[in-house]
Parts: C-alpha cells; structure tokens; sequence
C-alpha cells in the first residue's frame, strides 16, 4: 500500500513491478495462494492503469513457482499483449525476464537469451541502470550454464561495473553477482578467486536471499579444487539435512564427482542415476552431458567397457546437440552487442540533444542578460544627462531669482535706508516703515523660493 501511495507514477510502477517479483518470487510456496488472492484485491480497488497485467503477472510468478512452465508461459503472454497496449515499459521487462527464466529452465538458451534481449531494451527504453544490471546477472547465467565461461564472466563484470558507476547499493544482487563469479572460478579451477568471493560472500551483511547457501557451497567447492573429497563428501550431506540450505542438482553433482574421485564408484553411480532421472524430460544437453561423461568413466573404474561406451555415445549425442545450440547462442550473443552499440549510439544521440538544448538556453540567457544590461546602461545614461539639463536648468533659474528677485528687493531696501538716513531718520523711518516690510516681506519670499529650488 505504500508504493502505491508514491506520488510519481512511473516511480510508483517501477517500484511495484520489481515488489511483485521479489515478494512472490521469495516466499514460501504455501503462503502463495493467500498472497495472490490478497493482492489481487489491493490491486483491483487501485487506480494503476495495467492493473489487469499486473494480476496476470503475479499468477504467472505463482504458477512458476510450482513449477507449472506451460500455465506460467501462458500467462505471461497474456500479460506481456496487456502491457504493450498500455505501453508498460516495466512491466513488459518482467514478463520478458520472467520467459527468459522459463525458457532458460527448460533448456532453450536461444529462446531464452531473445527474451533478456528484449528485456534489456525495454530497461534501456525507461534509462534503468538497475535493470539492466540483473538481466547482465541473468545472462551470464546462461552463458555460464552452457559453458561459455568468458561471456558468463563479462557479462557479471559489465553489471558490477554499471553498479559502480551509478552507484548501486543492493546487497542482494551484490551477492548473486559475488556468487555467479565464484561458480565462474570454480569450474575454470581459478582457486585464487574462487577464495577472494568467498570471503565476500562470508563476510556480506546477513538477511539477504540465498546467502547462506551461497556461503556453504563456495566454501566447499575451495575444497573440492584443493582436492579434499572425503571432506567435501561430509559436507554436502550434512548440507542436505539443513533446513536453511537451498540443496539441489549443483550439490547432488558435486557429491557424485567427490564419491568418483574417492573410489566410491557404486556410491557416484548412485547419484548419478538419480539426477539422471530427475532430469527426465529436460532438454539441457550440457548438464545430461556431463552425466553420462562421468557415467562412462565410473563404468570405466569398474571395468564395464561396454556400458562405458554406450554412456559415451549418449554423452556424445548430448555434446553435438550442445554445440549446435551454441552456434545459435552466439548469433544471439551478437545481436545483443549490436543492441547495445545501437542503444548506446540513442542514449549518445539524446545526451547530445539535451546538452544542445542546455546550449542554446544557455546562449538564449546569456543575449538575455546583454540585452538588459545595454538596456540599463541606456537608462543610466539617459537619467544622468537629464540630471545634468535638469541641475542646470535650476542653477540657471536660482540665478535668475537671484539676480532679478533677490538682488532687487536687496538694492529697493538699501535705497530706502539712505532715504531714511536723510533729514531726520525717525520721520523718514516712519514714513518708510511699510516700504521697508513690503520689501523685506518681498526678499523673505524670494530667498524661500530658492531655497524650494535647491530642495527639489
């Protein structure tokens, strides 16, 4: 409920798309059931506009889950026509990742590399460093599980180097991409750094999926490659009884090549068989591959030359249908490259627009800010030359009043004072007095008036 409160909807989209995938991709298959019917109806009473998509997302994942490929690639499809429809970026991402999954499950590398394909364009289409980090994570797994140790490797680097240069911090994915590496090293018999991802992986903040069980089984392939078997045979079954551990195929194939390298040839053909019949139906020629390889050389030890040699030929027909996989592998590979110079070339492309468009704002501003400022410079320069004709003009007009009025009334009153001091000055002063006020009353006003003059 809180990311669908987010403000932003495409933020708000992004952030439940990558929610569903973890939640019902994380938790326990019998609390699946529930979650789905509860989200369902969280999602119905929402206002999000590919809500339908999203529900058939989240049944695809749960079908997934219970390992029913053919409903969950139904789904998927259906969810896949409704997203493009309502041009769902993010979610179009999921489900192609999503069918990657599947199709990389049931041994079609091909297939499965062409849906990462479009995954990572759509993550390239909404600039998601972050997606476009785990469909790398996801593609070295193939190459990875085909044996194309160098693209698993470069694929891994490429995503740790995305997340270095945007600065991802996701510990999880830190960790699958520590492990992926791990696995890399191991089957190239890189011991050296096999045991530097190892000590990441121990030394990792606790809480995140899978970790544990990434820590126990590179800690034992460091001992397979310094070739303690008896160990690494107590080991694995020890980790088959621990709850907290994911065992699986990966840990019943190490244990069968740790019972071959002992001598224990019974105990290796054992499990051999027993992934040899788990795998019943599945089409991945590079693991029946290795099987039956190691089938011909227990038989080898037990001196069985002609079961050997059927279990090579079985092996052999596994290895020619790996190798014309890889064929169209690499084809894809390369159309992958050349998505990524092309995506690199748009995302040039629009960077150089962008910067362009800051350009011509930038220069825009700039005639802008000219422009006021001649215009000030004007305004400034007009305003002091009219204080110049202004100044002068009063300076001309206060030595007008001066002239005229002031020193007429001052000249009026100097010739009443003579008059007065003629005769008798008490009689001419008295006969005077009025002239002499009009007179003074006359300068007073004529000295205020300059004075206004100077003021304003």
């Amino acid at each position: 409920m809180t990311i669908l409160n987010t403000k932003d909807p495409a933020q708000r989209h992004r952030d439940l798309v990558l929610y569903i995938r973890y939640f019902f991709g994380d938790m326990p298959e019998r609390d699946l059931t529930d979650a789905e019917k509860k989200a369902v109806q969280i999602l119905r009473s929402s206002h999000e506009s590919d809500r339908e998509g999203l529900i058939l997302f989240i049944d695809a994942i749960c079908r997934l889950r219970l390992n029913n490929y053919s409903a969950a690639q139904d789904l998927l499809i259906k969810a896949i026509e409704s997203a493009e429809q309502k041009e769902d970026h993010y979610l179009l991402y999921a489900c192609f990742t999503h069918m990657g999954f599947i199709q990389n499950d049931r041994g079609n590398p091909i297939e499965a590399i062409s849906s990462f394909r479009a995954a990572k364009k759509e993550a390239t289409i909404v600039n998601d460093a972050y997606m476009q980090v785990i469909i790398d994570v996801n593609l070295s797994d193939i190459y990875y599980r085909n044996k194309m140790f160098g693209q698993a490797l470069f694929y891994l680097n490429e995503a740790q180097g995305l997340m270095d240069l945007v600065d991802i911090n996701v510990q999880r994915t830190e960790n699958v991409i520590n492990y992926n590496k791990a696995e890399v090293f191991f089957h190239t018999g890189n011991l050296d750094s096999l045991k530097k991802y190892n000590e990441s992986l121990v030394h990792s903040p606790s809480g995140t999926p899978g970790l544990y069980t990434y820590q126990k089984r590179t800690g034992y392939y460091i001992d397979l490659l310094q070739h303690k078997y008896s160990q690494v045979i107590n080991t694995i079954i020890n980790l088959r009884k621990d709850t907290l551990y994911l065992y699986g195929a990966t840990d019943e194939n190490c244990l069968a090549d740790a019972y071959f390298r002992t001598g224990m040839l019974d105990s290796a053909k054992a499990v051999v068989e027993r992934l040899i019949t788990n795998a019943n139906g599945q089409n991945h020629a590079e693991f029946n591959m290795d099987l039956y390889r190691l089938l011909g050389d227990i038989e080898i030890g037990r001196n069985r030359d002609k079961e050997a040699a059927i279990d090579y030929k079985i092996a052999l027909s596994h290895s020619i249908e790996q190798l014309k996989k890889l064929v169209s592998v690499g084809s894809v590979s390369s159309q992958i490259r050349i998505d990524q110079v092309q995506n690199s070339y748009l995302i040039r492309t629009e960077t150089l627009k962008r910067q362009r468009l800051w350009l011509i704002f930038v220069i825009v501003i700039a005639v802008l800010l000219i422009a006021i400022g001649a215009l000030l410079f004007y305004y400034f320069q007009r305003k002091r030359y009219y204080e110049k004709l202004l100044f002068k003009a009063k300076k001309d007009e206060i030595a007008f009043i001066n002239s005229h009025e002031v020193r007429r009334h001052a000249s009026n009153i100097m010739g009443i004072m003579q008059v007065i001091n003629q005769g008798d000055k008490y009689e001419n002063f008295v006969q005077s007095e009025k002239y002499l006020l009009s007179e003074l009353t006359s300068l007073d006003e004529a000295i205020k008036n300059i004075s206004s003059k100077l003021n304003s």
